[in-house]
């Protein structure tokens, strides 16, 4: 963004260019949206877009903060409902996995960015959505320390956030994915909850060559 909007008038306009953004894209797709479609739509003129973003990608990002900053309200919400310290890790993933997943069926501008992995995965907004969820996970386990010992829970996590995040937008990329929602969500538990069972061993030294083998 080339400046922050500080009066309301300016915040104002800023938030129609970004809701303006969201509505381009689901009409047109990602690629055939413009700045001046989007300027066209927010009813005002270009030279006023061009005062707060330098390019389309930029909104694209601003946008995409926006979303990820929706999802982490409602997965906060969510935690509080279920008590989450009292939930096991298989049901606090099928959980987490099944609200992201549900947020992004009924989304079709997150449905059409995750087609389009430069900005989806590059986005500061996503990573903050990551880090949210890594540090929700941080807070459960040191909650747990004696029901889940384990040594290096961040690399833990930093592998099933990474993961995750990718296979489920490859997944909604998809328009005719081989499995179900359900079946993906039941599948990435089955692969993901054994990570934080007790005595699950993390390989964190390099691979030694097994000459052996050849």
């Amino acid at each position: 963004m080339r400046k922050q909007p500080r009066q309301q008038r300016s915040r104002a306009l800023v938030q129609s260019l970004v809701e303006a953004t969201g509505r381009v894209i689901e009409a047109r797709g990602l690629e055939f949206a413009t700045t001046n479609h989007i300027a066209e739509s927010a009813g005002v003129d270009i030279a006023s877009l061009y005062q707060y973003f330098e390019n389309k990608e930029d909104l694209v990002e601003e946008l995409l903060r926006h979303h990820a900053s929706q999802m982490v309200a409602m997965a906060t919400d969510y935690f509080k409902s279920i008590n989450m310290f009292e939930a096991s890790p298989s049901a606090l993933l099928r959980g987490a996995l099944s609200l992201g997943l549900g947020l992004a069926r009924t989304n079709p501008v997150l449905l059409e960015l995750a087609q389009h992995p430069k900005f989806f995965f590059s986005s500061q907004g996503i990573v903050q959505l990551e880090n949210h969820l890594q540090t929700v996970a941080t807070t459960y386990f040191m909650h747990h320390f004696r029901s889940y010992p384990m040594e290096n829970l961040q690399t833990r996590l930093y592998i099933v956030s990474k993961s995750a995040f990718t296979l489920i937008a490859r997944h909604l990329s998809e328009p005719h994915s081989m499995i179900s929602d359900a079946e993906l969500v039941d599948n990435m538990v089955l692969l993901y909850a054994p990570f934080f069972e007790s005595g699950a061993v993390l390989k964190t030294e390099p691979l030694q060559r097994d000459d052996s083998a050849l």
